[in-house]
C-alpha cells in the first residue's frame, strides 16, 4: 500500500511540475524543483514530503551547472507560492519560505545570492494535479530569459540568452548562415565583374569592327586608277603627252 502511495505521489508531483517548466523559455535543460511547506508555517522540512529528494535533484543539478551559473549565464529562479490570498502576513511568510530554500542552497550547494533571480510579487496560488492549493517554493534551473530580464536586467538576460543561443546550437547555425550569405555575396560579386568585363569587351570588339569597316570603304576599289592628264589637240598639230608629232615628208616628188 505504501508503495502505491508513493507511485500516486510521484505521478502527481510529475504533472504538477510539467506545466512550470513548458511555461519557461526553451532554454536548456529548464527544470522546475517543488519545496513543499505546511500551511501558515514558513520552516522548510527535509526530507518531509519529498522535500529531501527534491533538493538532491536541485543539488546535483547546481553542480552539473557550476561554471555556468558562477560565470552569470545561468540563472536559479525562486518563487514561493501560497494558498491563502495576499495579505501582509502571507508575503511575510512567502519571504521566509524562500529565503529558507534559498539559505539551503547556499549553504549546501555553494552558490551565492547573486546567483539568484527570485520572485517577490508571491504568486496565485499554486495547484497540483488533484486541483489543490499549495504551499510550495519553486525553482527553476536554469531561469529563463524572461524573468532574468525583468528580476536582474538587460545585462544579465544578454548574457543568458547568448549562453542559450550558444549551447543549443542557434549560435552555430547563424554563424554558418552567415557564411554562407557571405559566400553567395562574393560570387554573386564575381559574376556582376565578370558580366561588366565581357560588355566592356563586346563593346570594344563592335567599336573596332566598326572603324574598320569605315575605313574599308574609304579606300579606292580596286583595278580602278586614278584619271591621268588630259590630252589637248591643236588644229594644225597632233599632239600626245610627249610633244608635237613630226609630219614625215615622202621621197616621192609626184614624178
Amino acid at each position: 500500500m505504501d508503495q502505491l502511495k508513493r507511485i500516486a505521489f510521484t505521478l502527481l508531483l510529475a504533472l504538477a511540475v510539467f506545466p512550470l517548466s513548458a511555461q519557461q523559455d526553451k532554454v536548456v535543460d529548464s527544470e522546475a524543483y517543488l519545496f513543499r511547506f505546511i500551511a501558515d508555517k514558513d520552516m522548510f522540512f527535509s526530507p518531509w514530503s519529498g522535500n529531501g529528494k527534491e533538493l538532491e535533484r536541485l543539488l546535483a543539478a547546481i553542480e552539473k551547472n557550476r561554471a555556468a551559473i558562477e560565470s552569470g549565464w545561468m540563472y536559479l529562479y525562486v518563487a514561493s507560492h501560497c494558498t491563502s490570498g495576499r495579505t501582509e502576513q502571507s508575503d511575510s511568510v512567502a519571504k521566509t519560505r524562500r529565503n529558507r530554500v534559498k539559505s539551503e542552497l547556499i549553504t549546501r550547494g555553494k552558490v551565492k545570492e547573486v546567483h539568484f533571480v527570485t520572485d517577490k510579487k508571491c504568486p496565485e496560488s499554486y495547484k497540483t494535479g488533484d486541483g489543490e492549493p499549495r504551499n510550495v517554493v519553486i525553482v527553476i534551473l536554469p531561469a529563463g530569459v524572461e524573468e532574468v530580464a525583468e528580476l536582474a536586467g538587460a545585462d544579465a538576460a544578454t548574457r543568458v540568452e547568448a549562453y542559450d543561443r550558444e549551447v543549443s546550437g542557434e549560435a552555430e547555425r547563424e554563424r554558418l548562415a552567415t557564411e554562407k550569405k557571405r559566400e553567395e555575396e562574393r560570387l554573386a560579386g564575381e559574376r556582376a565583374e565578370a558580366e561588366r568585363l565581357a560588355k566592356e569587351r563586346a563593346a570594344r570588339e563592335k567599336e573596332e569592327t566598326e572603324r574598320l569597316a569605315a575605313e574599308r570603304q574609304a579606300r579606292p576599289r580596286a583595278g580602278v586608277e586614278a584619271p591621268g592628264p588630259c590630252l589637248t589637240l591643236s588644229p594644225c598639230a597632233l599632239t600626245c603627252c610627249a610633244g608635237p608629232r613630226s609630219l614625215q615628208t615622202s621621197g616621192w616628188n609626184g614624178a
